[in-house]
């Protein structure tokens, strides 16, 4: 490439059509993305008002991805204890997406 041509890229970049452009049938749409922020925003706020043992077994199973028997050795807490939390939690999890997505 000649000095030159690269002036005159630069000056002037290659014009791309959009009827070339295909959108990713996997992309998330941004409203979407935006709706899950919003939702992600209102559940850190909701965990804020659980018992700590709780709040610390989400962090630990559902955001680090630690198992049950990690978290029981993590914590001290007896395994049975941890996996009924973690039941719990799920149980919460639910009841409050659904309880949202009827608003």
């Amino acid at each position: 490439m000649r000095p030159l041509d690269i002036i005159q890229e630069e000056l002037e970049p290659p014009v791309v059509r959009t009827e070339g452009l295909v959108p990713d049938p996997q992309a998330v749409p941004p409203d979407e993305v935006a709706s899950q922020k919003d939702v992600l925003a209102q559940l850190q706020e909701d965990m804020r008002n659980w018992p700590r043992p709780e709040r610390e077994v989400f962090e630990l199973y559902f955001v680090e991805g630690l198992e049950a028997e990690e978290i029981a050795i993590v914590t001290g807490r007896p395994l049975k204890t941890v996996r009924e939390s973690i039941a719990s939690i799920q149980q919460r999890l639910r009841e409050e997406m659904l309880e949202k997505a009827l608003v």
